[in-house]
């Protein structure tokens, strides 16, 4: 959202006009469409770059609403890319400026139920309701992919995960899948990356299982390692998660993670009969790196795992592994 050497309020006047006219052509063709204003993990702190403006996200949110109700207010929603405070470093639980005031400087994983407690101020509502939150971009770098930094990175996913869920937020999306070698030496993916290649798939990390099982019955399960992790980190042991997420709530997690435990198959597409027939892909699946071996997830019948797997087939990228919930 560059605009060049404005001014907050003129930054306000030109982002605020862009996002409602975005906001009104979008609605007229699918009432249901989110249209949303962008902010990454800066709170009550400027970045400081060499070659533009930028300004504090709380001072735009709050210049934002208050231009958007003197115009006649409408129904945009917010993305936020709760980043660790130090991209490099993913123990974001030890984030240094994040408290659990609406003055914290930062808004990570840390303390993202900030946001979440802002957004529900009646000054900050839309028609007497909170704004959405999306958290569309965000991850944890392994950096070398050691095994050490592996297992930090899957923890700081899992701690993210829970922390989501347990402030009410319904939107949280992967940065990548993949390790992207232009990354600024980031190593973000639920993959490696070959060798002498940008971003072609390699061998899955340490975070996939996570990724893959997080939302399942086995969540506690497959998550358990974490409190290790983390709590070396720390300096001291971690008994359960309550120690490290105060808001930690077993039946907030039994309501959102009842995903029954998955079960792979290995298929090949054109031939229904390679999968049993008590199997059907549930909407998620993972690729491996040729359209010959779709590996789906199944818990019902073969019907209607072929008629997945065709339309996955037909959209599959065999260079970039695909992990989608359904």
């Amino acid at each position: 959202n560059c605009m060049g050497n404005k001014t907050l309020e003129q930054y306000i006047e030109g982002y605020h006009n862009w996002l409602r006219l975005t906001y009104n052509v979008v609605r007229s063709n699918d009432a249901s469409a989110h249209v949303y204003a962008s902010f990454d993990h800066n709170w009550n702190v400027r970045e400081h770059q060499p070659f533009f403006i930028s300004f504090e996200n709380k001072e735009v949110f709050d210049a934002l609403v208050a231009k958007s109700r003197q115009e006649g207010d409408f129904g945009w929603d917010l993305v936020w890319h709760p980043y660790p405070q130090n991209i490099y470093k993913i123990d974001t639980w030890n984030d240094p400026d994040c408290d659990d005031s609406f003055d914290t400087k930062f808004i990570t994983f840390k303390n993202i139920g900030v946001l979440s407690d802002y957004l529900t101020l009646p000054q900050n509502m839309y028609n007497g309701k909170p704004r959405q939150i999306a958290l569309t971009e965000q991850g944890f770098t392994s950096t070398d992919n050691s095994e050490e930094n592996q297992l930090l990175q899957a923890a700081a996913y899992a701690y993210a995960y829970y922390k989501v869920i347990m402030n009410g937020i319904e939107i949280f999306s992967m940065n990548g899948h993949v390790d992207n070698g232009l990354e600024m030496g980031l190593s973000l993916g639920l993959w490696s990356a070959q060798k002498g290649t940008v971003n072609k798939a390699d061998a899955k990390k340490r975070i996939y299982d996570v990724f893959y099982k997080i939302d399942t019955v086995d969540s506690l399960a497959v998550t358990n390692f974490a409190l290790d992790v983390i709590g070396k980190t720390m300096g001291r042991k971690l008994e359960c998660w309550n120690d490290i997420i105060p808001e930690f709530d077993e039946r907030i997690l039994k309501e959102k993670c009842s995903r029954p435990a998955v079960e792979e198959a290995e298929i090949s597409i054109g031939h229904p009969t390679a999968a049993s027939k008590d199997l059907t892909a549930l909407g998620r699946y993972t690729a491996g790196n040729d359209t010959e071996n779709l590996r789906l997830v199944y818990d019902g019948n073969e019907n209607s795992m072929v008629a997945c797997a065709d339309i996955f087939s037909s959209m599959y990228d065999p260079n970039v592994p695909k992990d989608h919930k359904g």
